[in-house]
């Protein structure tokens, strides 16, 4: 599994498996959560967007799912 880098003050980088819907999160302060029964096309808007924080929140945490803590 290769997690995906990104340029964000929140978010370091992400894996998404879109079989089975999981997000992994890996924080900039090296936590790591999944995510789970994410849309595709909520994960390309997410790590599409400028700010990839402010539409992490509004389109993931904000919609009040209940992520796995990995680490």
């Amino acid at each position: 599994m290769k997690m995906t880098k990104v340029d964000s003050s929140v978010i370091s980088s992400y894996f998404y498996n879109e079989e089975t819907k999981a997000l992994l999160v890996e924080y900039n302060n090296k936590s790591l959560y999944l995510y789970q029964d994410i849309p595709a096309t909520v994960v390309k808007k997410v790590f599409s967007a400028e700010s990839i924080g402010k539409a992490f929140k509004k389109q993931i945490l904000d919609k009040d799912p209940t992520p796995v803590r990995i680490k």
